[in-house]
């Protein structure tokens, strides 16, 4: 493809509305664009080209959202959501009374609103446990969505029954969350991940930091700018969860330990 004519692509999205994805590997970007192309029926890049100047404000929104793409879920890899729910209650025994963790990437709002009902299950029974979540997106579009938490049936699949009952209210094929259980503790951002630093606020760093399928997307020096911006934020003795196919930089290996086989989810060694 001409690169000329994706750089001038993702230039415009940069300038009207002030997504970046020129750190975005470009394979993914081909990848997500040809899809875009065949669905509008065209046969070329230059064809596509003269289609987006001519509609600038509806397909600059609907080509980022192609670029963005991200499946989610409630409870997404069910492993996860146990073994996370096994290392909080280890921090309770050990007298932990307060819990921070970050979402990176938290698209419409299903991991920090799971992460968010075992956090609640978990202060009913202990109600000296405090807890904050900050949850980040680059889109706007979809931190609205995660604000309005009404979701299809397809993505509780992995939901626990007790929580689908306790926690959403059901009208028709949609379900509203019930966010007034945990609003307080929940603070979404439309946010750059390289800007991540911005959020540490007080001097309490973040006891989790979710990331999953994040490193996938960034060409490999963006990567290592974002381990080590995460290692800055992340407590010592604190969790960094990877998505399922991630693998830690091999620089920064050293600095981990994984406490799961076949999770991957690693504590940052003091």
């Amino acid at each position: 493809m001409n690169e000329e004519l994706i750089k001038k692509i993702i230039s415009i999205i940069k300038e009207r509305i002030d997504i970046d994805f020129e750190n975005y590997k470009i394979n993914t970007i081909l990848r997500r664009l040809r899809q875009r192309i065949t669905i509008l029926g065209f046969v070329s890049l230059e064809d596509y080209y003269k289609y987006l100047i001519k509609n600038l404000d509806k397909e600059t929104r609907t080509l980022s959202e192609y670029f963005l793409i991200n499946t989610t879920e409630f409870f997404r890899d069910p492993m996860y959501f146990y073994y996370f729910n096994y290392l909080v209650k280890k921090m309770i025994r050990s007298n932990t009374d307060f819990i921070k963790i970050l979402s990176i990437g938290c698209s419409s709002g299903e991991e920090p609103y799971s992460i968010a009902m075992i956090l609640n299950e978990k202060k009913t029974k202990h109600p000296e446990l405090e807890y904050q979540i900050d949850a980040i997106d680059i889109d706007p579009e979809a931190i609205s969505e995660a604000k309005k938490a009404v979701y299809m049936e397809d993505t509780l699949k992995n939901v626990p029954y007790n929580y689908l009952k306790r926690y959403f209210n059901q009208s028709e094929n949609k379900y509203e969350l019930i966010t007034s259980y945990f609003e307080k503790n929940i603070s979404f951002y439309i946010l750059d991940i390289f800007k991540i630093n911005s959020l540490i606020r007080g001097i309490l760093q973040y006891n989790f930091i979710f990331a999953r399928n994040i490193f996938f997307y960034f060409k490999e020096e963006k990567n290592m700018e974002l381990i080590e911006k995460i290692i800055k934020i992340l407590d010592k003795g604190g969790y960094l969860i990877l998505g399922s196919s991630e693998q830690l930089l091999k620089e920064k290996d050293s600095l981990f330990q994984q406490v799961c086989p076949g999770i991957k989810i690693f504590k940052l060694l003091e």
